[in-house]
């Protein structure tokens, strides 16, 4: 049977003739410019966030003294570790020079990874050989060690930025970072001189990495993006090991693996994983096997890592303590709660449309993170709750990104609507309420003996004119964002939220760091235990 074909000139009945095809040599791509316009911008757009996220975190580092028993403990150890360095000769004892010490021991037990760190912090500093004279707590080893914090904290807010970026855009990516870079947690152990930001630096990173392989519900990603992302995911996930010990690997492994049952291509991505397992290992082989040819019962307690021991708790008191950790989970957000709670609920609610798919990457990561805190074994510790900053960052990123998709459109979601004044209210209540407190603390003691403080003032002493500033910087960021609100723009309104946390941090970080109650020595604690550090 002959099939005709209609000529392309050949006019409609509806409408003018068609317009003949351009010969193929006249074709001019216009798509080729935007995909390096788009990653020029990303990295700018990146550049930008750290520069802002590392203000908090520098200011007056140096000023306080090791004020945690965690933090000077971190210091002993690697202080007393760079100073019992010597030049290597032999190379088959290479890594003898980067095995913890502590108190004239080698501590094959603890992680080496924060104190490599520290050891690369320390780059400068000429070690002495024997037991070091200097105490733990000396402000050049202290401070080049909250510089490594510091830097992990920018790793931290730049993998969380590319996991955003990878499942939503530029857009849900800087959403994602600014959530990250104003939580307490985070500017809190990112002036730490401890391992814990390292740890989750990297664990994020790892799974960063494999988000950005997986390339979720887009098209196939390329095999050159596959091999980069999936040893990124590796490398990522064997430094987490070296630095928080094996307890990492099946917690980053558990939110890679659901992260992939939610997307297209499910059998590639777990054939991913296994290769960056494998690159994680070839990582973690060498240090294993000097600490083997040293101590072989170690093995042992990183086993007991993996597979705790049943606690001596009724189910009623696993319970509540599990209720107790999500609590003090969702404080930890400081007033991006406000808007954690969207997070969880969006993704069910009808306006969601074509976007759950989406947002139930942030949601059951985020699920994921919560439930793995709330049963996680041994004590209750803050340095725990980092798992979950990074799944409610990028899922608070994700909901405000729906909020502005939905404005746009002309439509506005009920909880925004309702939460815009929530956080406009708290942030002009505490923009009054944070620089008075301080003001009274500073001057007028009395008038807040209420509030529990520690023995030693809390505050360093500051002119009036400080907190007036402070008040009135907040006030500024604070009706900034309240016009936002009003003109229904979720993702400026966002942004005012936290250059008013940025400031709130800033300005509390120079009278904190140099008050008293932080400039008060912490005794290191004895590592009685092999997991004590922990």
């Amino acid at each position: 049977m002959a099939t005709h074909t209609r000529p392309a000139t050949k006019p409609h009945a509806a409408g003018p003739p068609d317009a003949p095809a351009a010969p193929p040599a006249e074709r001019v791509s216009t798509t080729a410019p935007k995909p390096r316009r788009d990653v020029g911008l990303a990295w700018l757009v990146l550049l930008g966030l750290a520069v802002l996220a590392a203000v908090p975190l520098v200011i007056d580092l140096g000023s306080a003294a090791a004020w945690t028993r965690a933090e000077s403990l971190s210091i002993a150890i690697s202080t007393e570790t760079h100073q019992r360095k010597t030049p290597v000769t032999d190379p088959q004892t290479s890594l003898e020079e980067w095995t913890p010490v502590y108190e004239g021991a080698s501590r094959w037990d603890l992680p080496p990874g924060g104190v490599w760190l520290h050891q690369f912090m320390f780059t400068g500093i000429q070690p002495t050989a024997g037991t070091s004279d200097a105490p733990p707590q000396d402000r050049a080893y202290l401070a080049r060690a909250r510089a490594g914090s510091v830097l992990m904290a920018l790793l931290f807010v730049a993998a969380v930025y590319w996991s955003g970026h990878s499942i939503g855009g530029v857009t849900t990516g800087a959403l994602s970072a600014m959530v990250a870079m104003t939580m307490p947690l985070v500017i809190g152990f990112g002036r730490h001189a401890t391992t814990d930001m390292a740890a989750i630096a990297w664990s994020t990173l790892s799974i960063a990495g494999a988000l950005w392989a997986m390339r979720p519900l887009r098209a196939a990603p390329s095999l050159p993006r596959q091999l980069v992302g999936w040893l990124v995911c590796g490398a990522g996930l064997g430094l987490a090991a070296l630095t928080a010990g094996p307890r990492a690997v099946p917690t980053t492994i558990l939110c890679t693996v659901l992260l992939a049952m939610l997307c297209p291509r499910r059998i590639g991505h777990i054939m991913g994983l296994l290769a960056s397992t494998a690159v994680a290992a070839l990582l973690v082989t060498p240090w294993a096997l000097h600490v083997h040819d040293h101590n072989a019962d170690v093995w042992q307690m990183w086993i007991n890592q993996l597979t705790p021991e049943l606690m001596d708790q009724s189910a009623i008191d696993t319970l509540r303590r599990a209720g107790w950790r999500l609590s003090l989970a969702g404080t930890i957000g400081g007033l991006w709660l406000v808007w954690l709670i969207p997070a969880l609920t969006q993704p069910f609610s009808t306006s969601t449309g074509k976007a759950r798919r989406k947002m139930m990457l942030g949601w059951a990561w985020l699920a994921a993170a919560l439930l793995l805190i709330a049963f996680a074994p041994g004590r209750t510790k803050l340095a725990t709750l980092l798992i979950a900053v990074a799944p409610a960052s990028v899922a608070t990123g994700l909901v405000i990104q729906q909020f502005h998709d939905l404005s746009s459109e002309g439509r506005h979601a009920r909880l925004w609507l309702v939460c815009r004044w929530i956080a406009a209210g708290l942030m002009l209540l505490l923009a009054v309420a944070l620089p008075l407190v301080g003001y009274l603390l500073n001057h007028r003691p009395d008038a807040v003996a209420w509030l529990p403080m520690p023995e030693r003032p809390l505050l360093a002493t500051m002119h009036w004119s400080y907190y007036a500033a402070a008040g009135l910087a907040l006030l500024l960021a604070a009706v900034l964002s309240i016009r936002f609100a009003i003109g229904h723009h979720p993702g400026r309104t966002a942004a005012c939220l936290a250059l008013w946390m940025l400031a709130a941090y800033t300005l509390a970080a120079v009278p904190l760091s140099r008050g008293p109650a932080m400039n008060a020595p912490a005794e290191p604690p004895q590592l009685s235990r092999p997991h004590a550090l922990r």
